[in-house]
């Protein structure tokens, strides 16, 4: 009885992990959505900033 209990436990608490992290997912997407219209990106201006250590 006790390793049955002890893997229901584990599933329990993975599924709550797994919960909280698709929270933070959902609520890293409508920040995203909210933060206004897309803007273009530049990989050679960006690769150039990382270069110099200007993040």
């Amino acid at each position: 009885m006790g390793s049955v209990r002890k893997t229901i436990t584990v599933a329990n608490q993975r599924a709550q992990e797994r919960n909280a992290e698709l929270k933070d997912i959902r609520s890293a997407l409508e920040d995203g959505e909210s933060s206004g219209p897309p803007r273009p990106f530049n990989s050679d201006a960006f690769k150039q900033r990382m270069s110099l250590g200007r993040g």
